[in-house]
């Protein structure tokens, strides 16, 4: 059995991007746990138990581009169209570990050298 897979040739595209505020949409998505009601709709055929997911209409207010609707109105997310914005979320959250880390690194440098003063002056 193969990948699935996707046309992505940059041949095809145009009007190309960065997606920017990754973080911030990611972070305003509401992963759910929910049953489906498969006795009300036999002929959808949906899994049995527990499921994972998000909820269509509300990643519509959000990332409208991962969601699509049918022609009786009804929604299906793409979930294979959320991989980017995750990379960049991840991409804007190692960033700002990275700034952080410098700040931290900084500011011990600077409690180091304000300890070696002290100590030097014969304080404690």
């Amino acid at each position: 059995m193969g990948a699935y897979m996707n046309v992505s040739d940059a041949r095809y595209k145009t009007n190309i991007q960065p997606l920017v505020h990754a973080l911030e949409k990611i972070l305003a998505l509401r992963g759910v746990r929910y049953d489906w009601r498969t006795l009300e709709f036999p002929e959808m055929r949906f899994d049995q138990g527990a499921q994972l997911g998000f909820v269509a209409q509300e990643i519509r207010e959000i990332l409208p581009e991962v969601v699509c609707e049918d022609a009786e109105g009804h929604y299906a997310i793409a979930y294979s169209r959320l991989i980017p914005v995750l990379v960049e979320a991840v991409k804007e959250q190692q960033k700002g570990m990275e700034t952080k880390n410098a700040e931290f690194q900084e500011l011990k440098a600077r409690l180091d050298r304000l300890e070696e003063m002290i100590s030097k002056g014969g304080h404690k």
